[in-house]
């Protein structure tokens, strides 16, 4: 809440009449506002048992329809039934890296040594 003063339990809205609001105050969180809720009402009216998810999954059942139109209702469909995926970051702790760089090194120090090398040809 920047900008926003809190005095006596009240949130300073700065705009709002008389320019105090009461917190947890007016409509609650997903109740829908008055223009919303009259719409819903008239589509309830004039098509009683209406469901936009139903009429998608008819869309995406349909024969006669195009195949992309087909899809992006499946589409539309599905992402009120399934969450939607997120890409997953994997992560290694850096220092796995840093101790397997170090041990390569080492390895390849030990290859490019000729003390190590001769050592190396008289075993064989």
């Amino acid at each position: 809440m920047a900008n926003r003063k809190v005095k006596n339990n009240r949130v300073d809205k700065g705009g709002i009449k008389g320019g105090v609001r009461t917190p947890n105050s007016g409509r609650t969180k997903g109740t829908p506002n008055k223009r919303t809720q009259e719409l819903i009402d008239l589509i309830a009216e004039k098509y009683p048992n209406y469901n936009p998810i139903f009429c998608m999954i008819e869309i995406g059942r349909s024969e006669d329809v195009a195949i992309d139109t087909r899809l992006q209702a499946h589409k539309e469909v599905a992402q009120y039934i399934y969450p939607k995926r997120k890409a997953i970051e994997y992560k290694v702790a850096d220092t796995i890296f840093e101790e397997a760089n170090k041990n390569l090194l080492n390895i390849v120090d030990l290859i490019k040594n000729p003390a190590i090398n001769r050592k190396i040809e008289d075993v064989q």
